[in-house]
């Protein structure tokens, strides 16, 4: 088996190249664009102490509506559920407070407390009102959600 010996490379490829004071530059400015792209882009998915108090509220009272409310009301009821939840679709349920939904289910909810706090939020005033909506069942219903609170403003 014949061994081949490695080809010689030309002398202007031998020697290494040193980058110039025009080159750093250019790749500096590479750089600092993409790195400047990158947390433009990362800053765009970070959510404000607002935003992530209406998901926050809105997720709380749809697990209490589904998990609490809805079954509590239909597990004993004989009559159908269009005639139960009937007198609710206009008006809905009396307004649930955020101090209530957070301690309900054994306060499994508390640790978003500070949360609300931290936005200047009124738990004794800020509530959601649930209205059921046809076909009544466990998914079938509109959240309205009314802010009480000092530190945000919730323009919806």
């Amino acid at each position: 088996m014949k061994v081949r010996k490695p080809r010689r490379l030309s002398p202007k490829f031998s020697e290494k190249y040193h980058f110039g004071w025009p080159e750093w530059t250019l790749l500096g400015i590479v750089i600092a664009s993409v790195l400047t792209i990158i947390v433009s882009f990362s800053a765009a998915f970070i959510k404000t102490p607002s935003e992530r108090a209406v998901a926050d509220l809105d997720q709380i009272a749809r697990e209490y509506y589904t998990d609490y409310l809805y079954p509590h009301i239909t597990q004993d009821n004989q009559k159908p559920l269009a005639e139960i939840f009937e007198t609710y679709a206009v008006t809905g349920f009396s307004p649930t407070y955020l101090r209530q939904l957070l301690n309900y289910d054994n306060g499994k909810n508390a640790k978003l407390a500070p949360l609300f706090a931290e936005l200047g939020c009124d738990t004794n005033a800020t509530n959601v009102r649930i209205k059921p909506v046809a076909p009544y069942g466990p998914e079938d219903f509109e959240l309205h959600l009314l802010w009480k609170c000092s530190e945000a403003d919730f323009n919806e």
